[in-house]
């Protein structure tokens, strides 16, 4: 019996949780055990109409931090920081409609402005008003001259610093890493992601997302960090961080990944973060 098999309604004769809502449903084997998911890509309800223990396993990334827009100096953009990535089991307590939430990446913005903080996923109570569980959005990335935002707690990570500092952005919580800091000359800090801080992989790289198999049985990635404008260019972290660029044209955050949006060296926007995702799995028979 795989770990955790008890909580999942794997013993003969045992009843399973039957719910509807979401805007995709998959069916998968893994590691013996038949899954349900629910895949919410935009703002939907999970309707549960039999309990039976409750028990779900769920994946949830709030939006993304779009980039700090670079200016003419020339002067880099930071990355805008992944949005929080939450692994966790959840019991629902009743049958009922419980509202979820996909927080929007943060928007697009003009040169030579701080990017804006993505938005928080929810899984609501019944009625709304309190959540079972939340993440809140990527940090933004800072403009010309400043360091980037840090995402509140449940954090994602932390928006990376303009060219023009090198102070890097603490993600201030548990479920993101830190922006990384700019040169102090062209080349701004990379975003954090969920799976590293920006920069790890160089001056103004995106930090990697982490990886997880609750949508389709597949391994998938999600919440890396933008990377940020430099000569040359910059990779987003892995997990639909956008890349960063030398000029025009930096790259959004991949939809419904959490991904922070990618910086440009010059008087270039800063692109909007990506979208998040809940996933809610249970077994079935």
């Amino acid at each position: 019996m795989p770990l955790g098999a008890a909580r999942f309604g794997f013993q003969s004769g045992e009843s399973f949780i039957e719910a509807t809502g979401g805007n995709a449903i998959n069916t998968y084997t893994e590691s013996g055990v038949n899954y349900k998911a629910h895949v919410f890509t935009a703002s939907g309800n999970f309707v549960i109409s039999n309990l039976a223990d409750g028990a779900t396993q769920i994946l949830l990334v709030a939006g993304g931090g779009s980039a700090g827009g670079g200016n003419d100096d020339p002067n880099s953009g930071g990355g805008g920081g992944a949005g929080a990535y939450v692994i966790n089991t959840l019991t629902f307590s009743t049958v009922g409609t419980y509202p979820i939430v996909i927080g929007g990446g943060g928007a697009q913005v003009n040169y030579a402005t701080n990017g804006i903080q993505g938005s928080a996923s929810q899984i609501q109570a019944i009625g709304g008003g309190s959540n079972l569980e939340q993440g809140n959005g990527g940090g933004r990335g800072g403009a010309p001259g400043g360091p980037g935002g840090a995402s509140g707690d449940p954090n994602g990570g932390s928006g990376g610093g303009s060219s023009g500092t090198t102070t890097s952005s603490p993600s201030g919580g548990s479920k993101g890493n830190n922006g990384g800091a700019g040169d102090g000359g062209d080349r701004a800090g990379g975003g954090g992601g969920a799976g590293e801080a920006g920069n790890t992989d160089g001056q103004s790289a995106g930090g990697d997302g982490s990886s997880n198999t609750y949508k389709d049985g597949s391994s998938d990635t999600y919440a890396g960090g933008g990377g940020g404008g430099r000569d040359g260019g910059s990779a987003g972290g892995t997990g639909g961080g956008g890349n960063g660029t030398e000029g025009e044209s930096p790259n959004a955050g991949t939809a419904n990944t959490g991904g922070g949006g990618g910086g440009a060296k010059g008087a270039h926007v800063g692109r909007a973060g990506g979208s998040g995702i809940v996933v809610i799995r249970y077994a079935v028979a």
